[in-house]
């Protein structure tokens, strides 16, 4: 991040001296360290025990949705946004279920991440929808995507516990 922060300054500052943007990319470029991609790109590698983490925490968010029916009746938008935290950590919790060797492919292809579609991208997407509904204070339409968020968690729920993960 670094080294973008200094071409960028240097790109603004050479403007007007006669030196090309394109002389100082290649320079900038030849003194850029190299990270191999493989080294880069290796991904986490997740136990059975760390997906049934995974799994404890979807659930203690899913329970801590049941919460929110009652702040909303109240018009406690605050409280219901603070309800949310457990939330926040779902599409972690998901990529180690996808990720751990427990579940089969049909059940990591069903709950899917936010990059392939799955249950897990309506979770994640009905849970941002909710957090704008409570941000806008908006009951009707936070109680609709709270709805939303909690059939998909369910679903998640049911698909991990069906391939195993209790």
């Amino acid at each position: 991040m670094k080294a973008a922060a200094i071409i960028l300054l240097l790109l603004r500052a050479c403007d007007g001296f006669g030196v090309t943007r394109r002389a100082i990319g290649v320079a900038a470029c030849r003194s850029a360290p190299l990270i191999p991609l493989a080294a880069a790109a290796a991904p986490k590698k997740y136990s059975a025990d760390d997906a049934k983490t995974a799994i404890a925490g979807i659930k203690a968010g899913r329970k801590a949705l049941d919460g929110i029916d009652a702040l909303l009746a109240k018009g406690d938008f605050d409280g219901a946004a603070a309800a949310l935290a457990p939330i926040d950590a779902f599409e972690d919790q998901a990529t180690i279920i996808i990720q751990a060797p427990v579940l089969a492919a049909e059940d990591k292809k069903a709950i899917g991440t936010i990059r392939r579609y799955g249950v897990a991208a309506d979770v994640i997407i009905m849970a941002g929808g909710l957090k704008e509904a409570l941000r806008d204070e908006d009951a009707r339409g936070a109680k609709s995507y709270l709805a939303k968020c909690k059939g998909s968690l369910d679903e998640v729920i049911s698909i991990a516990k069906g391939g195993g993960l209790r």
